[in-house]
């Protein structure tokens, strides 16, 4: 809840894909959000039928105000968040600190320690939103997708970097 309204995650469908893609038309908008433009009915059908992806719309009153989606890394026993973005005429509103942090609360269910996402360096709107739902950054953390992104993670429960 937040200022009395009610928030919540539930499943995207196919059905959300057009909104979605609106929320993306501004090209630098989605290559920070995606790595690529323009978003594309296959891009997100992809998302869906991923077997190791769990893909969230964030409801409201004003119905859906945001996207994401949690990677579940079964081998590496942790989670990514991924594909974070708002609906443009919701955006600097916390909402994207209420989504991340719904998000975070629902990967619990997953039993591991800790959460990540990759962002890129120049977007410093997505990094202090993270950071304001108590995401820090990880300096030994890469990827095979190549060194372009800053790591930050949030751990559950005590747990922490080793």
């Amino acid at each position: 809840m937040r200022d009395g309204t009610e928030y919540y995650l539930r499943n995207a469908t196919s059905r959300d894909a057009g909104l979605i893609a609106t929320w993306l038309e501004d090209p630098r908008d989605c290559r920070m959000a995606i790595g690529h433009a323009p978003l594309t009915d296959r891009d997100f059908q992809g998302w869906l039928e991923a077997e190791d992806q769990r893909c969230w719309i964030l409801d409201g009153p004003d119905g859906p105000l945001g996207y994401g989606e949690i990677w579940v890394d079964e081998t590496a026993r942790d989670l990514e968040l991924a594909h974070l973005m708002v609906s443009p005429k919701h955006r600097n509103q916390g909402l994207g600190r209420l989504l991340t942090a719904l998000l975070f609360e629902r990967g619990r269910q997953y039993g591991f320690p800790s959460v990540f996402m990759r962002i890129y360096p120049e977007n410093a709107p997505a990094l202090n939103c993270y950071a304001s739902a108590g995401f820090t950054r990880v300096s030994d953390r890469t990827s095979d997708m190549g060194p372009q992104w800053v790591w930050l993670a949030k751990f559950y429960d005590g747990a922490h970097c080793v």
